[in-house]
């Protein structure tokens, strides 16, 4: 009995930290969800409207149904965190999560039952994802390269691969602006190869960030210049804005994921900030181009289509993959694929392609069962992520997911994987050599063996 008290009163003011850090993690998401309303209601349902913002007639009870989801949904994010895949969870909260619970609730078509319904499968797919990603890792075995080895061959892959882009395409990197980016895109989609659409993902979000990350962390100015340059010359090519906010999303990962900070509601902060400064800018301005940027096509546009998505295999006939890897099952319902279906019935052209995420992705497959699938898959994902780079530390392993999380947040789940830079990320942390933090910024050698002290840290 004396042991049993003592361990109590060991362990409780450790149980009250956490009990208290989900506390406020949780009513952090619910200030969050209350912000992206907002600015959606002040400077994107207004001018937007023709893009499928049309007002529902919600209730009170309406809002205090979403308030209850969105307590529910912070109370499952992690306090701190230990692994990549707690800073992905919780980044994918910020942007996939959240829009999907507050957004359909006030715009789009669903009834008031299908919005609960999606709110429901919502929190579903993440507490499934958050299974996935329960207990410790172990750590994969790898076949670890000199760094010399390593780094050469990441070097001419990722030359020669920017290399190919632009004399398989014909387009030659220039200054872009934001505004500049659609012809841009029409360029690259008419004369891009099947081999160059797959470069570009594998470099620009499973290369590209992780060099980004080990020159932050090493504070080697060639690495950082290196990586940044490369990931603006794939965006000047391609004109996908995602490069250009992946670049700042991947800087804000790596303070984020300082031992100092590493909290779960931290994403949702910095975001949630990101999307005050930018109301704040667009109200004295008079203008909607920031909130258009941060909100909209970021967050409340991936929302309002995953309603549309909701609302239109309800009562249609679902993909059930045959579109993608089990078209040996026969043909798939739909000549167009599940993004241009969506753009041409709701917004009356296929060349809209309507993507959202991974809840999106798995209804259209499989219904409300296909949402599960498509956390669980990810969530899998995620933890062998975990499992391949506990050699490296949280600030270089967290940040090379960024662009990789950004597509998640916009694209099917297995097309995060395949295409867009999941596995070739996961393989890069499972050959890269340990690293260890530089004292000062510096051109010399970038990795070294990482003492038995560095490694407790990760």
């Amino acid at each position: 009995m004396q042991l049993d008290s003592h361990l109590a009163a060991v362990t409780r003011p450790d149980d009250d930290a956490t009990a208290g850090r989900k506390r406020r993690g949780a009513f952090i998401t619910v200030l969050y969800g209350a912000l992206i309303v907002v600015v959606t209601s002040h400077f994107i349902a207004g001018p937007f409207r023709y893009l499928g913002y049309d007002a529902r007639n919600w209730s009170l009870v309406d809002v205090l149904q979403c308030g209850v989801m969105l307590l529910i949904l912070g109370s499952m994010n992690y306090p701190q965190w230990r692994y990549p895949s707690h800073v992905a969870y919780t980044f994918l909260v910020a942007t996939v999560a959240v829009p999907i619970i507050v957004i359909p609730v006030f715009w789009g078509p669903l009834t008031a039952s299908g919005v609960l319904t999606l709110q429901v499968t919502t929190l579903a797919a993440f507490a499934t994802m958050r299974l996935c990603l329960a207990g410790g890792r172990v750590p994969l075995p790898g076949l670890k390269l000199p760094p010399e080895v390593f780094w050469l061959v990441l070097l001419v892959v990722s030359v020669g691969g920017i290399v190919y882009l632009i004399r398989s395409t014909g387009i030659s990197p220039t200054v872009l602006s934001l505004s500049d980016v659609y012809s841009q895109r029409d360029d690259f989609s008419s004369n891009v190869t099947a081999l160059g659409s797959y470069l570009v993902g594998w470099l620009g979000s499973g290369t590209l960030p992780a060099v980004l990350a080990v020159g932050l962390y090493r504070r080697n100015l060639i690495l950082v210049g290196s990586a940044s340059m490369g990931i603006l010359v794939l965006y000047s090519i391609t004109g996908n804005k995602s490069y250009v906010v992946g670049v700042l999303l991947a800087l804000v990962g790596y303070v984020l994921c300082r031992p100092s900070v590493r909290s779960g509601r931290s994403w949702l902060i910095a975001l949630g900030s990101a999307v005050a400064v930018a109301a704040v800018f667009d109200f004295f301005s008079g203008s909607f181009a920031m909130t258009t940027l941060i909100v909209r096509r970021a967050l409340a546009t991936a929302g309002l289509n995953t309603a549309l998505y909701f609302d239109f295999f309800s009562h249609n006939p679902n993909y059930e993959l045959k579109h993608s890897v089990l078209s040996f099952t026969g043909a798939p319902p739909y000549d167009l694929s599940p993004a241009s279906l969506i753009g041409l019935h709701y917004y009356g052209s296929a060349n809209v392609s309507a993507n959202a995420n991974l809840v999106a992705d798995g209804y259209a497959n499989f219904g409300i069962l296909g949402c599960i699938l498509m956390a669980a898959i990810f969530g899998v994902f995620l933890r062998i992520f975990d499992k391949a780079s506990l050699h490296l530390p949280l600030q270089v392993s967290a940040p090379s997911l960024t662009l990789v999380l950004v597509a998640a947040a916009n694209t099917a789940t297995l097309t995060v994987l395949s295409t867009h830079g999941g596995i070739v990320a996961l393989v890069l942390m499972l050959f890269m050599p340990a690293v260890v933090k530089g004292k000062r910024w510096s051109t010399e050698s970038v990795v070294v063996k990482a003492p038995a002290a560095h490694a407790a840290e990760t």
